[in-house]
């Protein structure tokens, strides 16, 4: 594996970012471009520099050789790779990231994590490569999770072939 870390914000590694010099070259091509936004890039907040809410609910001591709930980890999973979560990372802005991250090395360390999520009533946000455009991965702080029981799923019909 390799020794170079992905960027708590965006795409690519930390050893990658633009300069300040860069980021202010880009920025009126970008807002241009896109049709709206700054000709001045938002201020970027460093990874040292980030003050993320203390988590709410620490990893059981079962799981912890299984956890991370550092800064770099917590930010660089609160967070698709859309436009919008770039920008909200980029700028520091994680209201609501995750309390911790797991990374589970086999089929036996997921059943034991769901297990004490469910017994805890804790969410869990699957995680894959990072690249979530839609805000599945990002976390919904505040009422109640439900369980829903779904309709069994009908038999499928007929279905066009392409040509």
């Amino acid at each position: 594996m390799s020794g170079r870390r992905r960027k708590h914000w965006g795409w690519g590694y930390e050893d990658e970012q633009p300069s300040a010099e860069e980021l202010a070259a880009l920025a009126p091509t970008i807002a241009a471009h896109l049709g709206f936004g700054s000709p001045r890039p938002l201020p970027f907040v460093a990874l040292a520099d980030l003050h993320l809410p203390e988590p709410r609910i620490a990893a059981p001591a079962r799981l912890s050789a299984l956890c991370s709930d550092d800064v770099h980890a917590r930010a660089s999973h609160a967070y698709g790779k859309s436009y919008g979560d770039v920008v909200r990372g980029f700028s520091g802005s994680y209201p609501s990231p995750l309390d911790f991250v797991v990374r589970p090395r086999s089929e036996h360390d997921i059943e034991a994590v769901l297990e004490w999520a469910t017994g805890a009533a804790v969410a869990v946000i699957p995680y894959g490569g990072g690249t979530s455009v839609v805000g599945g991965v990002e976390p919904v702080v505040g009422g109640r999770l439900r369980r829903r029981c779904l309709p069994r799923p009908r038999r499928p019909g007929p279905r066009a072939r392409g040509g």
